[in-house]
């Protein structure tokens, strides 16, 4: 740096009273969890209801049966975990790891 520069970080830390890490620190895992709920909501309605337009899409039944309660559950489960804190615990990260071990299991023995 030329004579007399400042690095951003010390200006952050002068105009918020806290260095620039500490906001990344907060922002960090906030914008992981809405860019997984934003990818998830865009590629349900965005890019199903895109491929509906052009042709009728078919949903099984075992789909609408199990599928589609235990999605609802597991988005309830992750709103709980997220309103529990800023970070997953690793109790909650097995439990988390623990329910797609079991579900994936169960799907596979179903064919």
């Amino acid at each position: 740096m030329g004579a007399g520069a400042v690095p951003m970080s010390q200006i952050y830390e002068q105009l918020l009273g806290q260095p620039a890490s500490y906001y990344i620190s907060i922002l960090v895992p906030a914008l992981a969890l809405g860019n997984v709920f934003g990818s998830n909501v865009f590629n349900l309605l965005g890019i199903l209801g895109a491929t509906a337009l052009v042709a009728p899409v078919p949903v099984p039944d075992d789909i609408l049966r199990i599928d589609l309660w235990a999605m609802a559950a597991a988005t309830g489960l992750m709103l709980w975990v997220a309103a529990s804190g800023a970070r997953i615990t690793r109790g909650e990260g097995g439990v988390l790891l623990g329910l797609w071990l079991v579900w994936t299991a169960g799907r596979a023995a179903l064919g």
